[in-house]
């Protein structure tokens, strides 16, 4: 795999994207890699024994249980076999680098001077493998302040669960807004869409004090959700829960 020409195919699509801003912005991406580049993140993914739980105390959901994760970063990369930490080094400096980081934060352009104005923001990425499994769920919430822009691409073999995809939602009550990262019922939102669980979609959006966003419960004894997380967010800030 060319990586040089991966990433300029990857940052040429999304540049060309424009973030949709009803009910908050967001984008929803299919074909999102090169055919090469998905393929590779398939195969490089972390084995099961691997993977750490997610705490529900810290996630403030108590269906996080049944979320597996494995952070990329470089204290993680080194415990991987040598194929794989060669991988996932080099997508690493790729997606937690400058020139991703610019282009995708030129999708949210608008959204982006309407929340900050003219403030310099000091960012990092957090890049993270989510595996999930039966009854994972999350109720509606807009993300902490601390995120940016959040990019959820979907890893899936075929799209035989499309069903699995993250929901957005719009309040019932027109005037209510959140920005904490608080859970709220189901029953407060109206679903707006259900982004399919493809392989090689994905959903970025910006945070925002309406960006309601949530999964109801997965269901299946054998379901297998893999997906790359990857959150644009105020350097310092600590983990959130991807969904």
């Amino acid at each position: 795999m060319n990586w040089d020409q991966v990433r300029q195919d990857t940052e040429r699509r999304l540049a060309a994207m424009t973030a949709t801003d009803a009910p908050f912005p967001h984008i929803y991406m299919r074909d999102v890699f090169p055919d090469a580049l998905f393929r590779a993140l398939r195969a490089n993914l972390p084995p099961d024994d691997a993977l750490e739980a997610t705490d529900p105390a810290r996630s403030n959901n108590p269906f996080a249980v049944n979320r597996r994760k494995f952070a990329i970063d470089p204290p993680h990369l080194a415990r991987m076999e040598a194929g794989q930490r060669a991988f996932w080094s080099t997508a690493w400096e790729w997606l937690a680098g400058p020139t991703f980081t610019r282009t995708v934060l030129g999708c949210f352009k608008a959204g982006i001077a309407a929340r900050y104005g003219n403030r310099p923001l000091d960012l990092v990425s957090r890049i993270e493998i989510n595996v999930d499994r039966e009854n994972y769920a999350i109720q509606p919430h807009t993300d902490s302040p601390k995120k940016v822009v959040s990019m959820l691409f979907y890893l899936p073999e075929d799209d035989r669960r499309a069903d699995l995809g993250t929901s957005i939602y719009v309040p019932k009550d027109p005037m209510f807004r959140s920005e904490q990262a608080l859970k709220y019922p189901f029953e407060w939102f109206d679903p707006v869409r259900t982004f399919p669980y493809a392989p090689n979609s994905g959903l970025a959006f910006l945070k925002t004090d309406n960006s309601f966003h949530g999964r109801p419960p997965v269901t299946g004894a054998a379901v297998h959700r893999p997906m790359l997380f990857v959150s644009i967010q105020h350097r310092g800030a600590g983990s959130d829960a991807a969904m």
